[in-house]
């Protein structure tokens, strides 16, 4: 097991309910992107809906309404401009103010982020922002460089994550913006 996951594990049984709620929601939070990450894999090499519901050990209907039109319909309605953007639901009213925010709680909540080493937000829209985009690895990684950070879109299975909790869990930066060798 990768030592990050062993640690978060072991504070899930934290007599402190911020330190083992906090692992909790780490660990579920980079489940959900670990799996979104290996069905997109298998999605691009060919996997069928059914060889990833039996991989993952669900039925083929739930890992297709989970990821089988992942946005398409939004992202269509939002192109065509037929759909009307909802009032915020929180303080985010951009990235920047995104990047206050998780900053913020991360000093106020420096107990939970010591102990368990990762700053974890939940509930984020890339409809709000008036940029119209998910935050970006490079825009978490103006919140912090030493803390790992994953941060959950409110549909979900979808989360951004900062360089050093993408290096922490060995995922590779997306092929365009690695270097040659």
């Amino acid at each position: 097991m990768h030592p990050d996951a062993t640690r978060l594990a072991d504070d899930t049984a934290s007599g402190d309910p911020a330190v083992g709620l906090a692992a909790v929601a780490a660990l579920r939070a980079l489940l959900e992107s670990l799996e979104q990450l290996q069905v997109s894999r298998a999605r691009e090499q060919g996997w069928s809906w059914q060889q990833i519901a039996e991989a993952l050990g669900v039925s083929k209907q739930a890992v297709h309404k989970k990821y089988g039109g992942r946005g398409r319909s939004q992202q269509a309605k939002r192109h065509h401009g037929q759909e009307e953007r909802a009032k915020p639901d929180g303080e985010g009213a951009d990235i920047a103010s995104l990047r206050r925010l998780l900053k913020d709680w991360a000093a106020k909540n420096q107990k939970a982020t010591d102990k368990v080493g990762w700053i974890i937000g939940f509930g984020y829209d890339d409809s709000q922002p008036k940029e119209q985009r998910h935050p970006t690895r490079d825009d978490l990684d103006q919140v912090s460089t030493a803390l790992p950070i994953v941060i959950v879109h409110q549909l979900g299975p979808l989360a951004v994550m900062n360089s050093k909790a993408l290096k922490s869990w060995a995922i590779p930066p997306p092929a365009r913006t690695r270097k040659a060798a």
